[in-house]
C-alpha cells in the first residue's frame, strides 16, 4: 500500500493498543488491522488476514456465486490463499507453493517442496513465507520464486507463519519459532509440550498461539518468554485472532474461548456440539467460528451469546473470512462454499466444488479465492463484462463531409459498471463521440452513443480511416472491449448520355430524355444531379423552363403522340431566368433522381417545358430533332441541341458516394 494507507493502518494499530491498555474499547466497531506489509490496504498477505488473524477485509465482496476462474494444482489443496499485487499464492499437497495471477487464473510461478504443503503463505515486502512437511520454512522471492533460505525445524511445519516487524512467527513440534524474516535465523523458540499446529497471532508486541498440549499461550514477541497460558479442556489447533485487548479461540473440547490479551484471564466461552478446529473471525463487534458440530456460529464478541447458527451439511473445519457484510466459509465433505449474511446468517449463495474443503477463503479486492481437494483453486467475484459494436461497419463520405455512426455498448456482466469510451484512428481524420462515460450501467442494459468522424476537405479520393472505440470498466479496468469502423473519403462523378429522347415533340414545346442510371449502386448517397444542356438562344428570352419527372419507365423514341400526353408527371420544379445567355449550362434534377435510385429503378427521365405551354395534345415527333421553344409574346427562340447536332449531346452528370 502506498505511505498514506500505511500510516493508516498504524494510526488503527496505535489506537488499538491504546483501547487495550484502557480497556474503554468497544466491540461495536469493525477491527483495526495490523500493519504486515507495504502492500494495498485490500490485499489478503496472510492466513486470515493479518498477524492478528481477525479474518477481515475492507474489500468489497461478491454477491453471487459467479466463479470468475479455478486453476488445477498437482494435488489437494489445505492450505489457504494469500493474495497479494494481483497474484494468489498457496500450497498443495504436491508440494508445490503455486503463484497465480488473480484476474485470470494463469500459473505464474511454482516452487517445489521436499513434502506436501499444508501451511498458508504469507506474503510481505515481496517474499513468501511458508512450511511444509518436510520440516522446513522457506523464503522465496515472490516475483519469479527465487529461493532466499529455509530453516529446518525439528518436525513438519503445518501452522501458517506470521511476519511483522522483520520477523517470522511459525510453529511446529514442540516448538514455536521466531526467525529473521531477511536470512532466516534463528531469533528465539519456544518449546510447548505438544505440537503446534495453530497459526501463531502478533499484537501489542505478543505472540498467541495454541497447542496440542490443550494451552493457548502469550509470549513475549521480542524473546519468547512466556507472559501466561490458559488451559482449555483438549488439544488446539485454532488459530487465536487477537482484537481490542482481547483473544479468540476454539478448543477440541467444543468450546470457543474469549481471554484477556494482557493476562490471560477467562472472561466467557460458548459450547458447541463437537470440537472446533476452525479459527475464529472478528468484525462489527462479532465472532464468526466453524465447528465439527456441522454449524457456523456467530457469537456477540462482548459476551459470547449466540446471535445466529447457520447448519451447513458436513464439518466446518475451514475458517470464516469476513467482508462488506458477508461472511465466506466452507464445509468439508459436502465441498461447499458458503456466502452469508454477516448480521443474521441468511444464505446469500453457496457452490459445490469437487472435493472436501479445509481451506479458509481470501477475500482481496472484491475477489474470494479458496482451495479444495479437488485439487482446484478457485477464484469468485464480480461478473464484470463489456461489448461494443458499430453500426454500419463501413460509410463513405465526400471531402468535407461528416459520417456518423451507432456505437452501442452493452453490460454482459453482471453487475452495475460505468465505462470510459476511448476513440482512436489510423489517419487522424477529426472524430468525436457524444458520450465517452456511460455512468450506472445495468447487467444487460444498451446504451447508445454517436460517434462523429469528418472527412478532411484535402483528403484525397479512396482514401480511408479505421477507427475504433474501447469501452473499458471502470469496476476492473482488464475489462473492455472494442469494435471499429472503416470512414472512406470517396466520390464518384458519373457522365450519363441519354438512352433515348423526344424532341420538339408537337408545337415546339416539349421534349423528353431518358438516363440508364443502374450502374449507379443501390444505396449510394447521390450528392448531386445535374442535366447538361447546350442552347442557342435569341438575346433577351427570359428563359423559364419547366422540369418533370416522368414515371414511364419503358418508352422510346418510337413513342407516340397519345403516349406521349398520357404519362405520369411528378416533381414538377420550375427554372425561371436559368438561360439567359449561350453555352452549357445544367438543371437541378437531384430530388427527380432520387426518386428513382430510391426506388431501384434502371431509368430515370425528365420533361422540360416552355413555362408558358398550354399543353395541347401532343401531335407528334417534329422533324428539327430539337426542342425550340418560341415565346409568342416577344418572338423570342431557346433552342437545346440533341446529340444528332452540334456533335454533342446532353448529358446526365451525377455525383454520389458508393455504399
Amino acid at each position: 500500500m502506498g505511505h498514506a494507507s500505511l500510516t493508516f493502518v498504524m494510526a488503527l494499530l496505535i489506537l488499538a493498543s491504546a483501547a487495550g491498555a484502557t480497556g474503554s474499547a468497544t466491540l461495536t466497531e469493525t477491527p483495526p488491522m495490523s500493519a504486515s506489509s507495504p502492500e494495498n490496504i485490500l490485499d489478503w498477505p496472510m492466513f486470515h488476514h493479518d498477524p492478528s488473524r481477525v479474518g477481515y477485509s475492507e474489500s468489497t465482496a461478491p454477491s453471487s456465486s459467479n466463479l470468475i476462474w479455478s486453476f488445477r494444482t498437482g494435488g489437494q489443496v489445505f492450505s489457504s490463499p494469500a493474495a497479494v499485487n494481483g497474484r494468489v499464492y498457496i500450497g498443495a499437497l504436491d508440494g508445490k507453493v503455486y503463484c497465480i495471477n488473480a484476474e485470470n487464473g494463469a500459473l505464474i510461478w511454482s516452487f517445489t517442496t521436499d513434502a506436501a504443503v499444508y501451511s498458508s503463505p504469507a506474503v510481505v515486502y515481496n517474499k513468501v513465507y511458508v512450511g511444509s512437511y518436510d520440516n522446513k520454512v522457506y523464503c522465496l522471492n515472490a516475483e519469479n520464486r527465487d529461493f532466499i533460505w529455509s530453516f529446518t525445524t525439528g518436525d513438519l511445519v503445518e501452522s501458517s507463519p506470521a511476519v511483522l516487524n522483520g520477523r517470522v512467527y511459525v510453529g511446529s513440534y514442540p516448538k514455536i519459532y521466531c526467525l529473521d524474516a531477511e536470512n532466516g535465523a534463528l531469533i528465539w523458540s519456544f518449546a510447548t509440550r505438544g505440537r503446534v499446529e495453530s497459526s501463531p497471532a502478533v499484537a501489542y508486541g505478543k505472540v498467541y498461539v495454541g497447542s496440542r498440549d490443550d494451552n493457548v499461550y502469550c509470549l513475549d514477541a521480542e524473546n519468547g518468554a512466556r507472559i501466561w497460558s490458559f488451559t482449555t479442556g483438549n488439544d488446539i489447533h485454532s488459530s487465536p485472532a487477537v482484537v481490542y485487548n482481547k483473544v479468540y479461540v476454539g478448543s477440541y473440547d467444543n468450546k470457543v474461548y474469549c481471554l484477556n490479551a494482557e493476562n490471560g484471564d477467562f472472561i466467557w466461552s460458548f459450547t458447541t456440539g463437537n470440537f472446533v478446529y476452525s479459527s475464529p473471525a472478528v468484525a462489527y463487534g462479532k465472532v464468526y467460528v466453524g465447528s465439527r458440530d456441522d454449524n457456523v456460529y456467530c457469537l456477540d464478541a462482548e459476551n459470547g451469546a449466540l446471535i445466529w447458527s447457520f447448519p451447513t451439511d458436513s464439518h466446518v473445519f475451514s475458517s470464516p473470512a469476513v467482508a462488506d457484510g458477508k461472511v465466506y466459509v466452507c464445509s468439508r465433505f459436502d465441498y461447499k462454499v458458503h456466502c452469508l449474511d454477516a448480521e443474521n446468517g441468511a444464505v446469500i449463495w453457496d457452490f459445490t466444488t469437487g472435493g472436501s474443503m479445509y481451506s479458509s477463503p481470501a477475500i482481496a479486492h472484491g475477489k474470494v479465492f479458496v482451495g479444495s481437494f479437488d485439487q482446484s483453486i478457485y477464484c469468485f467475484g464480480k461478473a464484470y463484462g463489456v461489448s461494443v459494436s458499430i453500426s454500419p461497419s463501413y460509410r463513405g463520405g465526400p471531402p468535407g463531409g461528416t459520417l456518423n455512426y451507432t456505437v452501442t455498448v452493452v453490460n454482459t456482466g453482471g453487475a452495475e459498471d460505468t465505462y470510459t469510451l476511448i476513440v482512436s484512428d489510423n489517419s487522424g481524420w477529426a472524430k468525436m463521440l457524444l458520450e465517452n462515460l456511460l455512468e450506472n450501467v445495468q447487467p444487460g442494459e444498451n446504451r447508445v452513443v454517436t460517434l462523429s468522424v469528418t472527412i478532411p476537405e484535402n483528403a484525397e479520393n479512396c482514401t480511408k480511416d479505421n477507427i475504433t472505440v474501447t469501452a473499458t470498466s471502470r469496476a476492473d479496468n482488464t475489462i473492455n472491449a472494442s469494435d471499429s469502423c472503416l470512414a472512406h473519403a470517396i466520390l464518384v462523378k458519373a457522365i450519363i448520355p441519354p438512352t433515348a429522347d423526344v424532341y420538339a415533340f408537337g408545337g415546339y414545346s416539349r421534349a423528353q430524355l431518358k438516363f440508364d442510371i443502374s450502374e449507379i449502386p443501390s444505396g449510394s448517397n447521390i450528392i448531386s444531379a445535374k442535366l447538361w444542356l447546350c442552347r442557342l438562344a435569341t438575346d433577351g428570352w427570359d428563359g423559364c423552363i419547366v422540369l418533370n419527372r416522368v414515371d414511364n419507365q419503358v418508352w422510346d423514341e418510337t413513342i407516340t403522340a397519345s403516349e406521349f400526353d398520357v404519362q405520369t408527371l411528378t416533381n414538377e420544379e420550375n427554372h425561371i431566368s436559368k438561360f439567359m445567355s449561350h453555352g452549357w449550362d445544367n438543371l437541378n434534377v437531384l430530388s427527380q433522381l432520387n426518386v428513382d435510385h430510391s426506388a431501384g429503378r434502371a431509368y430515370t427521365s425528365f420533361r422540360l417545358r416552355w413555362m408558358n405551354d398550354g399543353s395541347e395534345p401532343s401531335t407528334g415527333v417534329n422533324d428539327g430533332r430539337f426542342l425550340a421553344i418560341e415565346s409568342q409574346s416577344d418572338n423570342l427562340l431557346i433552342v437545346f441541341y440533341s446529340r444528332e447536332y452540334n456533335g454533342r449531346d446532353p448529358y446526365l452528370e451525377v455525383t454520389y458516394v458508393p455504399p
